[in-house]
């Protein structure tokens, strides 16, 4: 049996990535991930009063605020529509629209790199890639986002984990994957139309799932 060839169309997250790459030990499988929600906290230098210099300003970076930073980045072939939402089709941040489809992709400015070592865990069924199987992997992570235009540009690292699993197939073959990515911890620095920026708390997560069958080329 083989499993069926993985052409997920609803991709789902965020801005460029430059190889995000999610091979763990054993076989992890691309994945489809949608669901994508986006958060931190972010620290800019406070103005200054004469000898005082205040509290610094706070604010945050979203998925809405990163689709709006991409709309500047890349406007000869970006427009960032109200229903827009970011995706990730497990390996690159795509960009979707209202109704799941990938209006662009890949996006170069953010990256997210996996780092080593990686601790794993759960069933690889034999042969590689026969379901059932339950994978998860946790590892260290960069994550960049690079603005062309003098905008956001950051760096923070994190903790990824990364789980892909399926259900028993039935008696005709079918069975549905699920995956999951997780950032969380994120913290770092950078800039913001060249403003000195401290970020920390960044975290991105993403789930989905495709239905497959194993009798399927």
């Amino acid at each position: 049996m083989t499993i069926m060839k993985q052409t997920f169309k609803n991709l789902v997250i965020l801005a460029a990535v430059a190889g995000l790459t999610l091979a763990v030990s054993g076989s992890l499988h691309a994945q489809a991930l949608e669901k994508v929600t986006i958060s931190s906290t972010v620290y800019a230098q406070g103005p200054t009063d004469g000898d005082v210099t205040k509290s610094p300003l706070k604010s945050s970076i979203t998925g809405a605020y990163l689709l709006a930073q991409l709309a500047a980045d890349e406007s000869d072939d970006f427009t960032n529509a109200a229903s827009d939402k970011l995706g990730f089709d497990g390996t690159n941040f795509v960009v979707l629209d209202g109704k799941g489809n990938e209006v662009f992709g890949p996006i170069d400015e953010l990256s997210l790199q996996l780092g080593s070592p990686a601790i794993t865990a759960g069933l690889t069924n034999t042969p590689s890639g026969t379901p059932p199987y339950n994978q998860v992997s946790t590892q260290p992570a960069v994550l960049t986002y690079t603005s062309t235009t003098g905008g956001l540009t950051i760096t923070v690292n994190g903790l990824a984990t990364i789980t892909q699993k399926t259900t028993l197939p039935t008696s005709k073959g079918k069975f549905i994957q699920t995956g999951s990515l997780s950032f969380v911890d994120g913290t770092g620095g950078g800039s913001n139309s060249n403003a000195p920026i401290v970020v920390t708390g960044f975290t991105i997560t993403a789930t989905g799932t495709e239905n497959e069958n194993t009798s399927s080329d």
